[in-house]
């Protein structure tokens, strides 16, 4: 069982929870007033009238409140705090971990505090075991115990995550399941998945919900999303806020298969002021003349920006605020970080994006602010060269760009050297030529963009006017975007060109032109570069993440033996200097006039420190080092005393300091 192991209760309900293992329950009368009796009346208000469990269901689960700390055995002391103990169930039967919901949280803490290092797994409700297993039920999947427990009181199974992103292994990305699930039969069966309403709101829980349906999908699950509607005041609603006032049929109705596009789409057709800053930024879009290669890269990078505001945006006082990562939006624009760097300057110099830094920590996604430039200008929203909402058939707001963005040509690489993987050592051999990719670049792909939103063709003249808005007649040329940029999307049978019927040349989307689109994108290696990036992105993320964790790297075997012998080899050539250096003051003796200086300072107090002499010596201009070989060439004695730290002393010879005093 990965992350599964057997843990305790809090010390006041072990012996009551052990009767529940493998399924059991309490009965529904005695038992169930006794655990009951274990939770405050806050608590037993907000499981009963607010979430709307019913005692049975609450009794068999084995919620506790907790009044003492030393309760919380698997806990530590920094995460303990009193609230509810929410026990976790595991569908194999056997496995318990738990929860708890502090009733005073942490400072910028977690509504639900999960033991540290304590491993995490799938969650039913007991009375609903046997239902979880069987194939021939419908199964709801949702985060949370208490929503668990709502389902279960409407005899509806239902599999608890402890995360929105717990379903599977940590580090996999959602693809390899938890062993909780071979417990649970999912060939061919409905399966509704039901997050909290703030799943239309928050990128990472969008990201989980798309990488659990892929799971389910991939176990042989035929899945459902319900996207629950917010609060009348916007604040969150779960399954369980939503049965409180509704029934399972209401629920049932909300289910649809799961596309990634309607999460844009249906948070904003719930969020009428969010539908608007949008509906003016997709407009604002088609206002400006994106011209040459590094307008139509920040096109591209204001179009992913777009979309992320449309999934993950707040209303600002400005426009929309969204959060996203640098190598995100570089994975979903198809560009480098230099030229996201220079894109984002771009724009800002344009006004429509700046970027809202303000408070940010470390570590922390960065944010954007987008301004829509029709509001700036105080135009209406007619938008020029796109038309009018009319025109188009469709809300600029809602207006979704199927075709992916496009990467530009690949011009090749020189055969070099470079560095050894994962070291500074430059190669013995080159690193092979990459040979120049003709790819169709973002200049087509605006025009793939411009003949999408109005519904699949366009004269020439429209889709000039549509993809340089607002040019002067004398600089118009529409006969450059049909020689240079649309013989590629015809040869690669993207688009279509036919005569209309006042003679004008009228360019078509090609029926199957989103396949022949993916083709031409593989043969231009776009497929594999988009590969390689996400592959060092997440090379990069792990080093981010681990910064500081990771241990010093340890130096090859090789390199420290030739340290130690560059080492040795100086060592030996100091020695020689020293050794000759000796030899050459021996044979040329003491220094004239070091003798009588040593004469005249020593005898008259007939014993003296060696390095207070040796100071002297220095100050006189004479070199200390030959102090010592003059002192025993005339004859004074040399002695350590060891009540002065060991240190030497000179003492005069008598009959020197006896002719001296004489």
């Amino acid at each position: 069982m990965v992350g599964a192991r057997r843990t305790s209760t809090p010390t006041s309900n072990r012996r009551y929870m052990e009767s529940y293992q493998g399924g059991g329950c309490p009965k529904p009368n005695s038992e169930a007033r006794y655990s009951l009796r274990r939770l405050s009346p806050d608590h037993r208000r907000m499981l009963l009238e607010e979430s709307g469990i019913s005692p049975e269901i609450v009794a068999c689960r084995g919620y506790q409140t907790v009044t003492k700390r030393s309760e919380l055995e698997e806990f530590p002391s920094w995460q303990r705090r009193l609230g509810l103990y929410v026990p976790i169930h595991s569908p194999d039967g056997e496995t318990v971990r738990c929860q708890l919901r502090p009733d005073k949280p942490r400072k910028e803490g977690p509504k639900y505090e999960t033991p540290h290092h304590g491993g995490y797994i799938l969650d039913c409700n007991p009375r609903m075991l046997a239902a979880v297993r069987d194939p021939g039920r419908d199964l709801w999947v949702t985060e949370g115990s208490k929503k668990v427990d709502a389902l279960a009181s409407h005899g509806e199974p239902c599999i608890g995550l402890m995360g929105v992103h717990m379903f599977a292994v940590a580090g996999t990305e959602g693809k390899v399941p938890l062993d909780c699930w071979r417990h649970v039969p999912l060939e061919k069966r409905l399966v509704r998945v039901a997050f909290d309403s703030d799943c239309l709101e928050k990128e990472g829980v969008q990201l989980g919900l798309q990488r659990q349906v892929a799971m389910l999908e991939e176990l042989g699950a035929d899945v459902r999303v319900v996207y629950l509607p917010g609060g009348e005041a916007g604040e969150k609603v779960g399954v369980d806020d939503y049965l409180a006032g509704g029934t399972v049929a209401e629920l049932r109705a909300l289910a649809r298969r799961f596309e990634p596009e309607d999460l844009g789409r249906i948070r904003l057709s719930r969020d009428e002021k969010l539908r608007t800053i949008i509906g003016e930024l997709r407009r604002t879009l088609w206002m400006i003349d994106w011209n040459g290669m590094a307008g139509h890269s920040a096109r591209d990078v204001f179009e992913e920006l777009l979309e992320a505001a449309a999934h993950s945006g707040k209303s600002h006082q400005d426009g929309v605020r969204i959060s996203i990562s640098w190598r995100a939006l570089q994975e979903r624009s198809k560009v480098s970080s230099r030229t996201l760097s220079k894109a984002l300057s771009r724009l800002e110099k344009r006004g429509i994006v700046s970027r809202d830094n303000e408070r940010r920590e470390t570590g922390q996604t960065g944010a954007f602010v987008l301004r829509a430039l029709v509001k700036q200008m105080g135009r209406g929203g007619d938008g020029e060269g796109m038309g009018s909402e009319t025109e188009r058939g469709d809300d600029p707001s809602a207006l979704h760009l199927r075709a992916p963005r496009l990467r530009w040509s690949d011009p090749g690489r020189k055969a070099r050297r470079g560095l050894s993987e994962g070291t500074t050592r430059v190669r013995d051999t080159r690193l092979p030529a990459r040979l120049p990719r003709k790819r169709l670049g973002k200049i087509r792909g605006a025009v793939l963009d411009a003949l999408d939103a109005a519904g699949g063709s366009l004269p020439l003249q429209k889709l000039y006017d549509v993809l340089h808005p607002g040019r002067a007649p004398k600089k118009r040329r529409p006969r450059d975007l049909r020689r240079r940029q649309l013989p590629m999307l015809v040869a690669a049978e993207i688009i279509e060109i036919s005569l209309g019927e006042d003679g004008d040349a009228v360019v078509y989307l090609a029926p199957d032109w989103l396949e022949a689109l993916g083709r031409a994108r593989e043969l231009g290696g776009e497929l594999e570069a988009e590969r390689l990036q996400r592959e060092r992105h997440a090379r990069q993320r792990k080093a981010f993440r681990n910064r500081g964790k990771a241990p010093k790297s340890k130096p090859r075997a090789v390199g420290l033996e030739a340290v130690r012998r560059e080492r040795e080899r100086i060592k030996a050539r100091l020695r020689q200097r020293i050794a000759r250096a000796e030899e050459e003051r021996r044979k040329a003796g003491p220094p004239p006039g070091l003798e009588a200086l040593i004469s005249r300072v020593l005898l008259p107090l007939g014993r003296l420190r060696m390095g207070l002499l040796c100071e002297v010596a220095d100050e006189e201009g004479f070199d200390r080092r030959s102090v010592s070989e003059a002192v025993r060439a005339m004859g004074h004695r040399v002695e350590r005393l060891p009540e002065y730290g060991n240190e030497e002393f000179v003492y005069a010879r008598l009959e020197e300091r006896a002719r001296a005093a004489g």
